[in-house]
C-alpha cells in the first residue's frame, strides 16, 4: 500500500485518518495514491474533500468504512468496501449526514445484516448527490434512506444486491436520473413509512427473483412516479402498489414480468 498525501501544503501522512485529521484544522483535500488502504472507520470532517486516483484507490474495512459528517464536501474516485459479511449491527461502505458530493465511487458492502448497504443517508439534514457511482455486490441493499434522508441519484447503477436495490424509509426522498437496478435479489426499489422516490429515464432490469414479488414495491403511505423509463424481467410484478400508497407512471414500459405488470390494492 502506498502513503495517502492532503494536498494543502503537500504533506505526507502515514494513514488516511492521520491525513483527514490534519485536514479538518483548515479544510482541504486529501487525496489517496492507488492502493488498498485497510482501515477502521473514518470520518470525512466538514469542509474536507477525499479523493482518490480512480477504482485502484480502495478503502475496506470489516466494519462501516466512511462517514461524511454535515460539511463534507466532496468524496471522488475511490473504491469503498465494507468486507465483513457478519457483523452484530448493520454496516456500510459509506454513510452520509450532509450535502456531500459522492462522484464516481465503486461502493460495495457485505454484510447481511439488516438494513446493510453500500450508502445510508440518514436524517433531514443529510441531502447528498450521487454522481456516476456504482453500488454493488451487496449483502443486503443497495442504498437505504432513513429518518427524513434526501438522496440524488444521476448516472448510477446498482447491481447484484442480495436484499433491495434501493430503500426508501421514514419519510426520505429520493431522485433518480440515468440510473439502472438490475439483478437483485428483492425489489430494485422498495418505498414505504411515508417515503418517495421519483425516478426519471431509469431502467430497472431483472430484480427480485428471491422472492417473486415485484421490481417496485411502495407501501406504508408511500409514494413512487417514473417516467420515461423501462421495468424489464422483473420476477413477479413489475410494480405493486399496496392500499395507500400512490403511484404514477408516465411513459413506462414495462416488459416481461412473470407476473402482471401492475398491481394496485385499493
Amino acid at each position: 500500500t502506498m502513503s495517502p498525501t492532503i494536498t494543502s501544503g503537500g504533506v505526507e501522512h502515514p494513514t488516511v485518518a492521520a491525513a483527514l485529521a490534519a485536514a479538518a484544522t483548515c479544510g482541504g483535500t486529501v487525496t489517496l495514491s492507488a492502493g488498498v488502504f485497510r482501515v477502521g472507520t473514518l470520518k470525512v470532517p466538514s469542509g474536507v474533500s477525499l479523493v482518490g486516483s480512480g477504482p485502484d484507490s480502495i478503502l475496506e474495512s470489516d466494519a462501516s468504512t466512511l462517514v461524511c459528517v454535515e460539511g463534507a464536501v466532496r468524496v471522488a474516485h475511490l473504491g469503498i468496501r465494507q468486507v465483513g459479511e457478519v457483523t452484530s449491527q448493520a454496516a456500510y461502505a459509506l454513510e452520509v449526514r450532509g450535502s456531500t458530493l459522492i462522484e464516481r465511487c465503486r461502493l460495495s458492502a457485505s454484510s447481511k445484516a439488516k438494513l446493510a448497504a453500500a450508502v445510508l443517508v440518514r436524517g433531514a439534514r443529510a441531502s447528498p448527490k450521487l454522481f456516476g457511482c456504482t453500488l454493488y455486490n451487496c449483502g443486503h441493499a443497495g442504498l437505504v434512506l432513513v429518518s427524513g434522508g434526501n438522496a440524488a441519484l444521476e448516472r448510477c447503477q446498482i447491481s447484484d444486491c442480495h436484499g433491495v436495490g434501493a430503500l426508501v424509509l421514514a419519510s426520505s426522498v429520493l431522485h433518480a436520473t440515468g440510473c439502472e437496478v438490475r439483478a437483485c435479489g428483492e425489489a430494485a426499489v422498495t418505498v414505504c413509512s411515508r417515503g418517495s422516490a421519483s425516478l426519471s429515464t431509469c431502467t430497472l432490469a431483472a430484480n427480485s427473483p428471491t422472492n417473486a414479488t415485484s421490481s417496485v414495491s411502495v407501501k406504508g403511505g408511500g409514494k413512487f412516479s417514473m417516467s420515461r423509463g423501462c421495468i424489464v424481467d422483473a420476477h413477479g410484478y413489475g410494480v405493486q402498489l399496496a392500499e395507500g400508497s400512490v403511484g404514477l407512471l408516465e411513459d413506462v414500459n414495462i416488459m416481461r414480468s412473470s407476473k402482471a405488470g401492475v398491481l394496485a390494492k385499493a
